[in-house]
């Protein structure tokens, strides 16, 4: 009987956790989409010297490896390119907004160019920059959830797309011993956006912060946050507020976090990357969410309650429109603020019901 031919698929991403768990999640489905004999190896590609972030989440994924693009790595990676002739390579670009690093499009070109039945897709304009570098073009859906444009990526090139989404495999089988002043059930709430524009304005979260210590004193409430969120983080910690916690209190790395999240009764927290930890993890979520980009929305999770009001909303998916709002001398997406504190409550006391 003959062999089957062998793919490889290979993920071209930024840096961000979001679209980390976007790569994950493409390499599994088209990984396991394929049948045993034609799995082939799966390449994460991303700028830059080792970040611990990355290396630290792809560790949980064997089958995924991790290439890191720098000037000194580009001995390895001639190596690595003269392997894949006579293997069928798949490649795969995001591209929510912008264009393909030349340097990428060239290293596509290069991948793909040996083997007649290889494929390079990308999301984006039917441009000739697109048509110069890649076989295929699919189109830019930017009201529908980036993953799911993914998953229609994979299939185009003739791959059966699986349900299975990354499980984040340290979460489920670990939990780090400074987790264990975490006694009680606990809520993980992240207020925090790299862009002040894509949260709430702090009175705001306050007030949800004296909501949730009031009506459920029985559990911890942790606030989330990184490093350089640890002034405003223990700010919003009044002096009467009993089991309230700033994650850096309680563990410093990316991993044993990912395990926070994961044992959360309730996570709350605007579109950023722990909140798409929360949602790939099958936590209760309640988002705080814009229509600015719609496309990173975790909507792929329909466990996830996403908040956004559209009514009064000029804000176009493709980040045009004049969606803003100024409260206080500073700006807001207008569609978060017209969110009431009631209905951000009464959605906490649904899920946690």
């Amino acid at each position: 009987m003959k062999k089957a031919k062998q793919t490889d698929v290979w993920f071209f991403v930024g840096h961000s956790i979001g679209v980390t768990l976007l790569a994950i999640h493409t390499l599994e489905a088209a990984y396991f989409g394929l049948s045993t004999n034609e799995r082939g190896r799966c390449f994460l590609v991303i700028n830059g010297d080792k970040t611990q972030l990355y290396l630290d989440l792809i560790d949980q994924y064997p089958h995924i490896t991790i290439i890191m693009l720098s000037r000194g790595s580009m001995p390895d990676l001639v190596r690595l390119l003269a392997r894949t002739v006579g293997r069928r390579q798949v490649v795969l670009h995001p591209l929510s907004f912008g264009l393909v690093h030349p340097l990428h499009a060239l290293l596509t070109r290069a991948i793909t160019c040996l083997h007649p039945r290889s494929r390079s897709v990308v999301l984006g304009e039917r441009s000739w920059y697109n048509w110069f570098w890649f076989s295929d073009i699919l189109p830019q859906k930017l009201d529908q959830s980036i993953f799911m444009s993914m998953e229609e990526a994979v299939k185009h090139c003739g791959i059966k797309v699986t349900a299975r989404r990354p499980q984040l495999l340290h979460a489920a089988t670990t939990v780090h011993p400074s987790l264990a002043k975490v006694g009680k059930p606990y809520i993980v709430v992240h207020p925090f956006a790299a862009n002040p524009i894509r949260s709430l304005p702090k009175v705001r979260w306050q007030d949800l912060f004296d909501f949730i210590t009031n009506t459920y004193p029985g559990y911890q409430l942790i606030i989330s946050g990184g490093p350089a969120d640890r002034e405003a983080a223990l700010a919003f910690i009044r002096p009467n507020y009993k089991n309230v916690f700033f994650t850096e209190d309680i563990i410093t790395t990316f991993l044993p976090k990912i395990g926070l999240i994961d044992h959360a009764a309730l996570y709350l927290g605007v579109d950023t990357g722990p909140t798409h930890l929360a949602a790939h993890l099958g936590v209760p979520t309640i988002v705080v969410g814009n229509n600015s980009n719609p496309c990173w929305l975790p909507t792929y999770n329909p466990e996830v309650t996403v908040l956004m009001h559209l009514e009064h909303c000029t804000c176009t998916s493709d980040k045009g429109g004049d969606c803003r709002e100024t409260i206080d001398g500073n700006v807001y997406y207008r569609c978060m603020i017209e969110i009431t504190q009631e209905e951000i409550k009464q959605n906490i006391i649904s899920k946690l019901s």
